[in-house]
């Protein structure tokens, strides 16, 4: 919406928004320029600020059990890398990745899901081997729902399970919204449904600290800089946070990321997800379209549709029957917030004879640091839908901290009737 076609309440939010987030975002810029000026003037040969020069890619690029490598052309000129496996008649598996990743990061899955599905990991635009556009309009959410549509149509497929992790997750929430009856159904990795998560950033103490890095990759050049220092240890930080040494995410593996992420300007693609997202709530969600399949969804996961909440603090675990996971059942009301009404009984028009919505599984890593669990369960309530899965012993990338728990858990959802 542009600026003249705004009303005076709509301007005066979005420049109170602006306000709010660039009153936080440039005290961590300087700060983290300082900072880069201090080790500067200390070491000035040390290079810290530039990665390790790679030439060539390391073998785990190369390992051609992961897939074959193939390229397509969108029809607004996009050229998106993907890397795919399995036969091509069988149903389609999507896999959209999140930040700081790229199809790499689904090794694990295309392996394992390839005897059942044709499996599909793409490089999202702005990263890895796809375009990357210029300018932050290039990466608004409609734009990457209609990229997710079109590899679709490329794929010459109606429909498809996704499974998406961070930003990956956001667009299939996204795409399931606009297009529900292209969606088989959809694996949430890290990532709840996008309402409750912005509303949790605008009322939630405890997920707007850990949601610090928004504010800073508002700000231009200065992330880019900060995340390349040091041969971009911000990946290993990321990928093995809570592991100095990590069996799942091997040396290997990270020479993969320094890899894709150390060549010249493949940081300011994915950082243009955040710049174009802004901070704000630009769009309401409506939930409607991921409305009630069924109530027993939520009976199964120890919440009714009309259950009242919890009293503040009050939290139940329960393991499931291979005692790794565990499934909170309660949360705390503190954090609650309410999204407009839904229309209908899930349809877009409000029609009381529509298709059911696809069943959503929400899968956060018990040890996540970025994204509260609250908002998962804030998710399960407000969408019966929606199942949620704690991995206990995962941090955020889930799907690579404990690949064996996941693949468990999203072939017994890909599997249930």
């Amino acid at each position: 919406m542009a600026w003249t076609d705004l009303t005076w309440r709509q301007l005066a939010l979005r420049l109170a928004t602006a306000a709010v987030v660039w009153s936080l975002a440039a005290p961590l810029a300087l700060f983290f320029v300082l900072t880069l000026l201090l080790r500067f003037v200390w070491s000035p040969r040390s290079g810290f600020w530039r990665p390790k020069p790679r030439d060539q890619p390391p073998e785990a690029l190369l390992d051609t059990t992961l897939g074959q490598h193939e390229y397509v052309t969108l029809a607004k000129g996009i050229k998106l890398h993907y890397v795919h496996n399995g036969d091509t008649n069988r149903p389609l598996m999507l896999f959209l990745h999140g930040f700081p990743e790229f199809w790499y990061s689904w090794k694990h899955q295309l392996q394992e899901f390839a005897k059942d599905y044709w499996v599909v990991a793409v490089d999202m635009r702005g990263y890895g081997d796809s375009d990357k556009p210029s300018g932050t309009s290039s990466y608004r959410a409609d734009i990457l729902v209609d990229d997710v549509r079109e590899l679709l149509d490329a794929f010459e497929r109606p429909r498809a399970s996704l499974v998406g992790h961070g930003w990956g997750a956001a667009v299939a929430w996204m795409f399931l919204e606009r297009y529900p009856e292209r969606v088989e159904r959809l694996a949430s990795i890290g990532a709840p449904h996008p309402y409750v998560f912005q509303r949790a950033l605008a009322l939630n103490r405890k997920q707007l600290k850990r949601s610090w890095y928004f504010f800073l990759f508002q700000v231009p050049w200065v992330p880019e800089l900060v995340l390349r220092c040091d041969d971009l240890a911000c990946l290993s930080a990321a990928l093995r946070r809570g592991r100095r040494h990590s069996p799942t995410v091997t040396d290997q593996d990270l020479e993969a990321y320094k890899y894709t992420f150390g060549k010249s300007g493949a940081l300011t693609g994915p950082l243009n997800y955040y710049r174009a997202a802004g901070w704000g709530l630009p769009r309401r969600w409506r939930p409607h379209r991921c409305a009630a399949l069924a109530d027993d969804v939520a009976v199964d996961e120890g919440i009714t549709p009309d259950e009242k909440e919890p009293k503040t603090g009050e939290s139940v675990a329960k393991e499931d029957e291979e005692t790794e996971d565990v499934q909170q059942n309660n949360f705390n009301a503190a954090d609650s917030t309410t999204p407009p009404s839904p229309t209908g009984s899930g349809a877009p028009d409000g029609t009381a004879d529509a298709a059911p919505a696809p069943s959503v599984l929400v899968l956060l890593g018990g040890r996540d640091a970025y994204v509260e669990h609250s908002t998962a369960f804030r998710t399960r309530k407000q969408f019966p839908n929606v199942s949620v899965v704690i991995v206990r012993d995962a941090n955020h990338f889930a799907h690579l901290d404990d690949p064996a728990a996941v693949n468990r858990h999203l072939r017994k959802f890909m599997a249930a009737d």
